[in-house]
């Protein structure tokens, strides 16, 4: 295979991260499924966990009989167990819902449990893997007593060798105090299903601990939206704004920090979120959008990820929240260091996407808004 039929393949997973229906579009479906390199078009649909979107998009656009047919099993076995997982999961965060809000605990879902219904069509085919929730601080102790009677433990990991819950590394655990912006992650066991347990993240930070940047929590959790799911139900939802910003500056988090871009690498999928955000949005909502960016003074992360955004998908986000000024190169391409240092990668986000592992990074002088990102977190 050559360079083409790979560049061509990356093509595809760009459109179909951003695309559902393809029956408008269909002299562009007809170029970007021509001359593929399908080892290359599978391996990167695992990396980004885009299995589930590969196969709904080739099953829409009528062109699954182009996929060689082990690939094509393999895709479709990954989108029908996706759909399996999305329902038990919606309708396990609806139990959870319930359940808090029988407390008086302000609730909100967010990431993928509400923006699968709400902007991936409820198609069942964006991938998550645990249910994302949003919390008063105030609330910690409750929520926490919450999951227990629910059947939940914290502080647990998945032995795989054993099939069982272990207790997780006293580092791991001592980073849950150091950065206290979320409660350690809570798991409960499933049987006669082929997933192994749920998984709940209860964050109570659009940030991050000790970040330049917070938010007022009886604000964001006073007026929150409510997203249908496939099923008929309602999630509890953050206001578009609030949602926009929360999936962006988890980005960033996940982009900017040199402990998370060692540990795992972005994801094509995490970017079409936030151009999806966007694109649901009406102009009355993007002005007020710009007004929360503005009142929080969220500007420089917001830029770093709307930046990228729009050199993925050609989008014009930085220009419709006038956020230009904050794309310093020198912002956009550095890292803060764990030392307290800071780090620089080059080339393009594409090219840092496309690439396993993380970047090369180099030290650099302290780069413009960096003293705010870091803080005492990272």
């Amino acid at each position: 295979m050559t360079s083409t039929h790979r560049e061509n393949s990356w093509r595809l997973l760009e459109y179909v991260s951003i695309h559902d229906d393809s029956s408008d579009a269909d002299s562009e479906v007809e170029e970007i499924t021509q001359d593929l390199d399908w080892d290359y078009l599978a391996v990167q649909a695992i990396n980004h966990r885009l299995q589930p979107k590969v196969a709904d998009f080739f099953i829409q656009a009528d062109r699954l009989a182009l996929v060689p047919r082990e690939l094509r099993l393999s895709l479709i076995d990954a989108l029908y167990w996706n759909r399996n997982l999305v329902s038990n999961l919606t309708a396990e965060a609806g139990r959870i819902v319930t359940a808090m809000r029988r407390q008086d605990i302000m609730i909100a879902c967010t990431k993928g449990i509400v923006l699968e219904s709400s902007v991936y069509g409820g198609r069942q085919a964006r991938r998550f893997g645990d249910i994302d929730l949003m919390i008063h601080p105030a609330a910690q102790k409750e929520a926490a007593g919450v999951m227990k009677e629910l059947g939940y433990s914290s502080g647990k990991d998945y032995d795989y060798r054993t099939d069982t819950f272990v207790d997780l590394p006293r580092r791991d655990l001592a980073l849950y105090r150091l950065y206290p912006d979320h409660l350690p992650h809570f798991a409960r066991p499933v049987t006669d299903q082929g997933v192994r347990w749920y998984l709940a993240d209860i964050a109570f930070s659009l940030t991050w601990y000790s970040s330049g940047w917070q938010f007022p929590m009886d604000e964001v959790l006073q007026d929150l939206d409510e997203v249908r799911t496939p099923a008929g139900d309602t999630l509890p939802a953050l206001s578009p704004g609030y949602n926009f910003l929360f999936t962006a500056l988890h980005l960033f988090r996940e982009g900017w920090f040199e402990r998370t871009v060692r540990q795992k690498n972005l994801r094509l999928g995490q970017f079409a979120d936030v151009w999806r955000l966007w694109n649901s949005m009406d102009e009355t909502r993007r002005a007020e959008l710009a007004r929360l960016i503005e009142r929080h003074d969220v500007a420089p992360p917001i830029a770093w990820v709307c930046h990228f955004v729009d050199e993925l998908f050609g989008s014009r986000i930085v220009d419709g929240l006038r956020l230009a000024d904050y794309c310093d190169p020198d912002w956009l391409h550095s890292v803060g260091g764990t030392d307290g240092g800071h780090l620089s990668w080059s080339g393009s986000m594409r090219d840092r996407l496309r690439t396993v592992g993380p970047p090369e990074l180099r030290s650099v002088p302290q780069p413009p808004h960096a003293a705010r990102a870091r803080a005492a977190a990272g």
